[in-house]
């Protein structure tokens, strides 16, 4: 959107694909089948998408102030856990386009798993 491109790539990913391509609806970001982070305090690794939903680790400072780009708007069910054990689980709702911002209260200085999935 601001004519950079800033990437961070996943240490677990032994070859990593970058892929471009333009956007000629300046300053809207593109709805895409896949979801897509736009941005994120935590350092996010070993990302995988099912279906409908997202499974990754993530490790960070603070509050987990996360941005990401749903193929469908509507609200989601954001889990934050270590092994079994659920430290943070919340529901946030998506923008008219699709946009998801939640800040996770977990504690993440060691890595926590988040899920992120389509409330019931």
């Amino acid at each position: 959107l601001q004519g950079s491109l800033y990437a961070a790539l996943d240490p677990s990913v032994e070859e990593p694909v970058i892929t471009l391509k333009d956007n000629l609806n300046n300053g809207v970001y593109p709805v895409e089948p896949v979801p897509y982070l736009l941005g994120s305090r935590w350092q996010i690794y070993r990302l995988l998408s099912v279906k409908k939903s997202l499974m990754f680790s993530a490790q960070g400072y603070g509050t987990g102030q996360m941005i990401w780009q749903m193929p469908k708007a509507g609200i989601y069910l954001i889990r934050c856990q270590r092994g079994r054990e659920v430290l943070a689980e919340e529901k946030a709702a998506t923008e008219e386009d699709g946009k998801l911002s939640f800040h996770l209260s977990c504690p993440a200085v060691e890595p926590v798993e988040v899920s992120i999935e389509p409330a019931a």
